[in-house]
């Protein structure tokens, strides 16, 4: 079974999720567009296209750290959560429910 975490960042008060696969497993070009979205709104287009490359990149490195202080030496985020799951087909496919 493939395990995912679930990124929740609180930006101005509101929680912001993306999916992403495991510290240290690569990252999709769907992923890095997705992780693009987390500052719709706070930055530009250039900004959020190199956050995101960052991100990922140390991500897929494994290097959580960097990339969680990152984030937070950005003004607008105030907390960063991870919580690791199985998605429920893989989860239901396994068990064969």
């Amino acid at each position: 079974m493939m395990m995912r975490m679930l990124l929740t960042l609180t930006i101005e008060g509101e929680p912001r999720r993306v999916h992403v696969p495991l510290p240290g497993s690569p990252a999709s070009e769907d992923t890095r567009r997705e992780v693009a979205a987390l500052f719709d709104g706070l930055e530009t287009a250039n900004t959020q296209k190199r956050l995101s490359e960052f991100i990922v990149r140390h991500w897929g490195q494994g290097d959580v750290e960097t990339v969680v202080n990152l984030l937070l030496s950005l003004s607008y985020v105030r907390d960063v959560r991870m919580n690791t799951y199985i998605p429920q087909s893989q989860y239901l496919q396994a068990h064969r429910l």
